[in-house]
């Protein structure tokens, strides 16, 4: 049983484990899908260009020259040394007409001269420049020769012949960036746009087609050969580039807030789907450790029910402390911004043999997360189901510090108020203090002006303090002397132990050693009482249990012979009824106060009216009463006075005393029963005159089988005022006995409250 019971216990474990590493590795799977939806947030996010409406539209501008120019660049690097025309105006020369040709001429011309003052501006690095105003980076990539143009210091040559654009490289370098690709027919496409508005794309789009950068232009052109409508069929004949592939970038260092685009990962990853999955995933594990407590609990319970054993606490609460499981769910959440930019960049890795530990990674950490959830929904629970705040305050780090501090403060201000000022000892250390710093001060000062000779009034110094302290150190070793001396007096056996020579520091323990001896001499007084009593006790044991059995003895060998008479064997009978009665009593009287006197007895509190349980067993008693020729006086409340008593022990304590007063009080006397009710006690009080002198001990008359009438000759066990001092205490009350002269009070008291 026991092996299976562990075997459940593990199987446990290990389901719960593999359900925080299921949810683990869910999440970390849903990175690549949030990677892409993160992605379309950057790309956008159209704020962290720092430029105007105005400075964009002149931008814009700019690229659309920088289309036609930057090839022609490229080509004279490359060695060509082709003029603009001779690439985008390839059919104007075919015409007949010699007017015609000397137009086409002077346009070539005015084209030849705005191209290549477009392509200068990209290689100058001057003021007015579009490089050297924006800073500007650009690439040129000819499909063809698969070569390359550029001023670009950040690798650009990676993207040009890729089909796909790298933009999670790009974007973390270019505050805006382009790319513009022209096909072998000159088809211009824009694959790739980051950091302006979509509009802008539309815009440089626009003016391709209607050729628009030429049209702004057109009065540079335009010649005295010329009009302006002569212009239309030379610009629709302009050819665009073709097999280009042109990128423009403005550097985010320059363009961008420092930061800006780490922050905007961070956003674009928690607001893509993270948040949701996160609170999924800790909610799930959450669950999972709420599941957990109550297996674990209810497996403990039935352990617990198989051995037959009782333990406190959980056996499957963590050891660590409660703010562990906090911090580990507060980390991520105080965090979340940073977590999710780790997140982005972990999601970034492709997927492949390279990335497996990154992978790794990431799962790990989500399973380290998850688990703090897991483990503080179970530690919550099991807290719930014991007690919370109990067992908050034992495994709280915090809290005990708190209380540890509390602790402290109490007792630092203890400490400051028991130290008195007019006590000798705390006296004594006022002046010392006084004293040394008072003598440090001046020997500081004097060594100002008498140098190292202020030393000899120091050695000086340590030499009285020496003997000073070597005579307290001997007055304190007398004085523990004589206490160590009085203690082996003691330990031997000997309680006279007095002096009067003061201890000094140690006279708080000669205090204390006093009230030991005075507490032992107490309790040998009380030893050999208890002794005496003992032997008292079995001494009227025997004499009234001794009475009765001779009277029974006595009649029985009466009524064995023979020649009585009818008459008087009737008599012996009723003799042997009424001495095996009072021995059934007295028996009886004997069980009940040992139960009541060892706790043993039941106590069922029910709401009593004193008042009626005093006349009740008033009238129950009547007859023993009257017998007695006792005259009762009640002075009762006139309202009920309820009290939580046992009803039946109750009676009982009411008729021992209505009996004891009817054996021992001076025929034809009066006696009183008073019931005062106060707001804080009820008070029952029986008062009678004694027949006989009240010569005992009022402590010792509740004591057992002790009996006012010493030389026992009254019938009666002895045992009646125990029995009443024992049931009125354990319901919560007190008994006492008064005598002034004759006078006999029994007063019982029960608290209200």
């Amino acid at each position: 049983m026991k092996n299976n019971n562990r075997f459940k216990r593990s199987a446990l474990r290990a389901f719960f484990g593999l359900g925080i590493a299921t949810i683990a590795a869910i999440v970390a799977f849903c990175y690549p899908f949030l990677l892409k939806n993160a992605l379309v947030v950057v790309k956008q996010e159209h704020n962290e260009l720092n430029m105007t409406g105005k400075q964009r539209e002149v931008l814009i501008d700019e690229l659309s020259k920088g289309n036609y120019a930057l090839p022609l660049l490229y080509w004279r690097e490359h060695g060509n040394t082709a003029q603009p025309s001779d690439l985008y105006l390839q059919n104007m020369n075919e015409s007949s007409d010699p007017a015609q040709q000397a137009k086409d001429k002077d346009f070539q011309k005015k084209f030849n001269k705005m191209i290549s003052s477009w392509e200068g501006s990209f290689i100058s690095d001057g003021p007015y420049a579009t490089v050297g105003r924006y800073g500007m980076e650009y690439m040129v990539y000819y499909h063809p020769s698969q070569e390359m143009s550029t001023n670009s210091l950040k690798h650009l040559d990676q993207f040009a012949a890729s089909s796909m654009i790298g933009d999670k490289q790009l974007m973390s370098q270019f505050a805006f960036y382009a790319v513009i690709r022209y096909k072998s027919d000159g088809t211009m496409t824009i694959p790739a746009w980051y950091g302006m508005e979509e509009k802008w794309k539309e815009k440089i789009m626009r003016d391709h087609l209607k050729r628009t950068t030429f049209y702004e232009r057109m009065e540079e052109m335009t010649s005295a050969l010329q009009g302006p409508f002569d212009l239309r069929p030379a610009l629709m004949s302009i050819q665009n580039p073709a097999d280009f592939t042109i990128f423009y970038g403005l550097p985010r260092e320059t363009y961008a807030d420092p930061g800006s685009y780490e922050r905007s990962e961070m956003n674009a990853f928690a607001t893509s789907g993270l948040g949701t999955i996160w609170l999924s995933a800790a909610g799930a594990a959450a669950l999972l450790g709420i599941w957990a407590a109550r297996e674990f609990r209810r497996n403990r319970q039935r352990v617990l029910q198989d051995n037959q054993v009782s333990v406190t606490g959980s056996e499957t609460l963590p050891r660590l402390p409660l703010e562990f499981w906090l911090a580990g769910v507060l980390l991520p959440l105080v965090g979340y911004r940073m977590f999710a930019g780790w997140s982005y960049h972990i999601a970034q890795s492709e997927a492949g043999i390279s990335t497996l530990l990154p992978s790794l990674y990431a799962w790990l950490v989500w399973l380290v997360l998850l688990g703090f959830w897991f483990g503080l929904a179970k530690v919550l629970t099991e807290a719930v189901q014991e007690g919370f705040s109990a067992s908050i305050q034992r495994r709280s780090w915090a809290i005990r510090a708190v209380n540890w501090t509390k602790k402290s403060l109490r007792q630092s201000i203890a400490w400051v108020h028991t130290f008195d000022p007019a006590d000798r000892s705390d006296h004594f250390l006022i002046k010392m203090a006084v004293f040394h710093f008072a003598l440090m001060t001046i020997l500081i000062l004097l060594a100002v002006y008498i140098g190292y000779y202020a030393l000899a009034l120091l050695l000086l110094y340590g030499i009285v303090l020496f003997i000073k302290a070597k005579m307290t150190k001997d007055r304190l070793q007398r004085a523990y002397g004589q206490l160590h001396a009085a203690v082996q007096s003691m330990a031997e056996g000997s309680l006279e132990l007095e002096w009067a020579e003061d201890v000094q520091v140690f006279e708080p323990l000669k205090q204390e050693l006093q009230r030991v001896r005075e507490k032992v001499k107490q309790a040998v007084e009380e030893e050999s009482k208890s002794q005496r009593m003992k032997s008292e006790l079995i001494t009227n044991v025997s004499h009234d249990l001794k009475t009765p059995l001779t009277a029974l003895s006595t009649y029985i060998n009466l009524l064995q012979q023979p020649q009585i008479t009818d008459e008087e064997r009737n008599t012996y009978i009723a003799v042997l009824a009424t001495k095996s009665q009072r021995l059934n009593r007295l028996v009886e009287d004997l069980f009940e106060y040992t139960q009541a006197s060892s706790g043993n007895t039941a106590f069922t509190p029910i709401q009593v009216d004193v008042v009626e349980l005093l006349q009740q067993a008033h009238v129950e008693l009547q007859a023993e009463i009257d017998k007695s020729g006792l005259q009762l006086r009640f002075m009762l409340p006139a309202h009920k006075v309820f009290l939580p008593l046992d009803s039946e022990k109750t009676f009982r304590v009411f008729e021992n005393l209505y009996l004891n007063m009817a054996k021992y009080s001076m025929p034809g006397s009066r006696a009183y029963i008073e019931v005062d009710d106060t707001e804080q006690d009820v008070r029952v009080t029986f008062k009678n005159i004694s027949e006989k002198e009240l010569d005992f001990d009022t402590a010792e008359i509740t004591e057992r089988f002790v009996r006012g009438d010493q030389s026992r000759h009254t019938e009666g066990s002895g045992l009646g005022l125990a029995i009443v001092k024992s049931l009125v205490e354990i319901q919560n009350g007190t008994f006492t006995i008064e005598v002034d002269g004759d006078l006999f009070k029994a007063i019982i008291k029960w608290p209200k409250a």
